[in-house]
């Protein structure tokens, strides 16, 4: 089933950048997914070929849907940007941004404004 919908979407077998970020306007049309979608397309290409295959595709959901050593790879490789074998606050300031402007400054205000401290506020009022 996930073979046919992803060979149907990428009939060339990969899905390329650009047909990422394209999916991912699609789904953020309010914000700006470039740079998630670079830091994204990094930690899913495995084999960083430039490409992301069924393979890749299939082996991150895989990886994402355990509770194992190589989910937290996983997670450490996407925040790892540079490769380095650490994650830098610098990393960590880039992917919080990438979030941000991917949800737009809408979605982030909205999110701002419902933390827990303000939604006992407004009950309280």
């Amino acid at each position: 089933q996930r073979y046919k919908c992803f060979y149907k979407s990428c009939p060339e077998g990969f899905i390329s950048k650009d047909q990422l970020l394209s999916m991912y306007y699609g789904a953020f049309p309010d914000g700006d997914p470039k740079n998630f979608v670079d830091i994204a397309y990094r930690a899913i290409d495995l084999n960083n070929d430039g490409s992301i295959t069924f393979d890749d595709f299939i082996i991150t959901l895989d990886v994402c849907k355990k509770n194992s050593t190589e989910k937290i790879d996983w997670i450490f490789r996407f925040f790892d940007m540079n490769n380095d074998g650490k994650i830098s606050k610098d990393e960590l300031k880039n992917f919080v941004d990438a979030i941000y402007k991917m949800l737009g400054q809408k979605e982030v205000d909205n999110l701002l404004d419902n933390t827990v401290e303000k939604r006992v506020n407004k009950v309280n009022n």
